[in-house]
C-alpha cells in the first residue's frame, strides 16, 4: 500500500481512490451501500413493519372497544340501581306512612279490651320499630320517640 497522498494509494478497503471512467468519484459511494439501497430487502422490511403496526393498531382498537362496552354496561347498571333506589325509597316512604296510620289506630283502640291489651302492646312495639327502620331507610331520619 502507499500513503493517502500518493496517486496509487489503496483506501482502507483496498480499493483504488482513482475515479473510474464513468463511475463515482469516491470509493465510499461504491463501498458502503445505504440501508435503503437494496430494493429486495427494503419492501419486505417495510411490509413487516406495516403488518406489525397494523396488528398493534388492531389490538388497541379491540381494547378500546372492550373498554367502551364495559363503560356502557356499567352506565346501564348505575341507571338501573338509581331507579331501584328511587323505587325502594318511594316504597319505604309509603310503608312508613301506613305503619304510622296503624300505630294511630292501635293507640286509639288500646283502652277498650283488657285481655288483648298485652298483645296489642307487643304489636305496637313491633310496628313502631318497623316504622322507625323504614323512616331511616327512606331518609326521613326517624326519631326514637316518633
Amino acid at each position: 500500500q502507499r500513503t493517502p497522498h500518493c496517486e496509487g494509494w489503496l483506501g482502507p478497503l483496498g480499493m483504488s481512490t482513482r475515479p473510474a471512467a464513468n463511475g463515482p468519484s469516491r470509493p465510499a459511494d461504491v463501498a458502503t451501500p445505504s440501508p435503503m439501497a437494496s430494493p429486495a430487502a427494503s419492501p419486505a422490511a417495510a411490509d413487516e413493519e406495516m403488518q406489525r403496526l397494523r396488528a398493534a393498531l388492531e389490538h388497541r382498537e379491540a381494547a378500546f372497544i372492550r373498554q367502551e362496552g364495559a363503560k356502557y354496561l356499567l352506565t346501564a347498571q348505575v341507571q338501573q340501581l338509581e331507579q331501584r333506589a328511587v323505587s325502594h325509597s318511594r316504597d319505604a316512604t309509603m310503608a312508613a306512612a301506613q305503619l304510622a296510620q296503624a300505630l294511630q289506630l292501635l293507640d286509639a283502640g288500646s283502652g277498650q279490651r283488657a285481655p288483648l291489651r298485652q298483645e296489642a302492646e307487643r304489636f305496637r312495639a313491633l310496628v313502631a320499630a318497623a316504622h322507625r327502620s323504614l323512616r331511616r331507610i327512606a331518609g326521613g331520619g326517624g326519631a326514637a320517640g316518633s
